[in-house]
């Protein structure tokens, strides 16, 4: 009788544990390291993955790249710390490397050593990775020109594009910068927009092993969020395969950029 009497109250306990457990384990996502497989060469695999901010089933993926767009497949090791933009990819491996890719830069036009086009599609900067945020989710990491802060750039993607912020070290003098590296620089073009902001369009070139006809396209924008007047001008480095947006006024220390992508049509 004693135990009947106690077993309502043990039902509703087991209840509120339960509920307390599934909530502790409910965001899975948290308990992902993007990084397990990644030190990987050409000599020795330990996975040939890559550290990805992805949708499930997204269309693109997002990393950081270690290397650039002069590198080959290898582009990302975490014992690197060189920082060359954040690479739109769709590699499945590194032995069949990757399509439709391209790069998103943000720098400064000064600093300890100044970045010049010449320098575009290699890294240019360092980060510290165990200082950085890796989720599927959601890459942070500051972004530092030979020990001196430049910015913290944090990403996340959605199914078809992404949005970057990068909040540039106000000390500085120069000029906030994003460039958008693309290997066919015929392509793109740009547009301003109502509003602090300009657009970049373009589209990849094919790879080896696509049809030569395939092309995927973007746009990406670029915003001060934080400067009303702010206004932005574009450069093309055509060496570099790059267009630079800048923001010249001084002001807009917040740059957000945001990607939308297609494989059908611009």
């Amino acid at each position: 009788e004693g135990f009947d009497n106690m077993w309502p109250d043990f039902v509703v306990c087991a209840q509120v544990l339960s509920l307390g457990f599934a909530s502790a384990v409910l965001n899975y996502e948290e308990f992902v390291n993007t990084r397990a497989g990644t030190n990987s060469t050409s000599e020795l695999s330990h996975g040939n993955v890559l550290p990805l901010v992805v949708r499930p089933w997204g269309m693109n993926a997002w990393s950081p790249d270690n290397r650039g767009a002069g590198s080959n497949s290898w582009w990302f090791n975490p014992l690197l710390d060189g920082f060359a933009g954040i690479r739109c990819t769709h590699q499945p491996s590194p032995w069949m490397g990757d399509y439709g890719q391209f790069w998103i830069l943000p720098f400064t036009s000064s600093g300890v050593q100044p970045i010049h086009s010449q320098a575009l599609g290699g890294p240019v900067y360092t980060y510290a990775a165990e200082a950085s945020a890796w989720k599927p989710y959601h890459w942070k990491a500051s972004l530092f020109d030979h020990g001196s802060f430049v910015a913290t750039l944090e990403m996340t993607s959605s199914q078809r594009g992404a949005m970057i912020r990068i909040r540039f070290n106000e000390t500085l003098p120069g000029k906030p910068q994003v460039a958008i590296i693309n290997s066919d620089r015929t392509s793109m073009h740009y547009t301003g927009r109502s509003g602090p902001g300009m657009t970049v369009s373009g589209k990849t070139a094919a790879s080896i092993g696509e049809p030569p006809r395939f092309h995927h396209y973007f746009h990406v924008t670029v915003e001060a969020s934080t400067a009303e007047h702010a206004s932005f001008t574009v450069q093309q480095y055509e060496w570099q395969n790059a267009l630079v947006v800048a923001e010249d006024s001084g002001t807009g220390h917040e740059i957000v950029v945001r990607v939308a992508t297609s494989y059908i049509s611009e």
